[in-house]
């Protein structure tokens, strides 16, 4: 579609593509799902001469060249560039995770939980959280397990919920926020195939994030995915010509 600014004088322009395949810096990041869109504005500056009822010259004044899509199952190793965080993931150390578990206290034989419990981080709760069992007086852990005191707060055989902290020797975290340093940049490629099977690949030369992140979470049903909302601003890549230092537009030349 097209329209006007402000001022009347630009054009956009806005290019609807569908889902396709996302590489920053030629690593691939990530499937695309529902609208992809390129958009580009430009705005121009017009000229009279005379008692000229119409423009006889225009000059070109801004351009801005954007991709804005939604970013299908995110990983933080892939994708913490793209958030415009200049710090890296760590996959080398454990990190501690919340986890809830709800247990049956038979007796007074210890259960073992899903997960290892962290020294000092365990809550136990009746199933309402109306009592809040009390660790030496209502139960009790070693090594790792479970188990209910005779004459606490929770009878044998009676389901509770417990919390803690477990060690993910697997987890990735990636730490941010109050960064000064320059944003960093990186190309980014779009890769679509059309219903007649032609490929077409849009290059940002040189690109930042442009928007601000927002993830929804949901709960995952048959055919769903949990989308992240991304939008790319090209920037001028001074090691290319004036005028072809934005970006370009592949199209798939398929013999008939």
């Amino acid at each position: 579609m097209s329209g006007t600014n402000s001022s009347g004088y630009a054009e956009s322009k806005r290019l609807l593509l569908g889902i396709g395949d996302l590489y920053i810096s030629d690593v691939f990041v990530g499937n695309l799902k529902g609208q992809v869109s390129l958009k580009y504005n430009r705005k121009y500056a017009y000229q009279r001469a005379g008692m000229s009822l119409a423009d006889q010259k225009a000059e070109l004044t801004d351009e801005e060249l954007t991709l804005e899509a939604e970013i299908c199952d995110i990983k933080l190793s892939q994708l913490r560039r793209a958030f415009g965080i200049n710090q890296t993931v760590d996959i080398t150390t454990s990190k501690n995770m919340l986890y809830r578990q709800t247990m049956k206290l038979s007796g007074t034989s210890f259960v073992v939980p899903t997960h290892t419990i962290a020294a000092g981080t365990l809550k136990v709760y009746s199933l309402d959280r109306k009592t809040t069992g009390v660790s030496g007086t209502d139960y009790k852990t070693s090594g790792g397990s479970v188990r209910r005191l005779s004459g606490g707060a929770f009878s044998a055989g009676q389901y509770v919920l417990t919390e803690y902290e477990w060690a993910n020797s697997s987890a990735n975290s990636l730490q941010f926020g109050g960064e000064s340093s320059t944003l960093p940049t990186f190309q980014v490629d779009y890769v679509h195939v059309d219903s007649a099977g032609k490929a077409w690949q849009i290059r940002l030369f040189k690109a930042m994030t442009a928007t601000n992140f927002a993830a929804a979470f949901h709960e995952v049903q048959k055919g769903t995915y949990t989308t992240y909302n991304i939008m790319f601003k090209a920037l001028v890549d001074t090691t290319k010509p004036e005028g072809q230092n934005l970006g370009e537009i592949i199209e798939e030349s398929v013999s008939t």
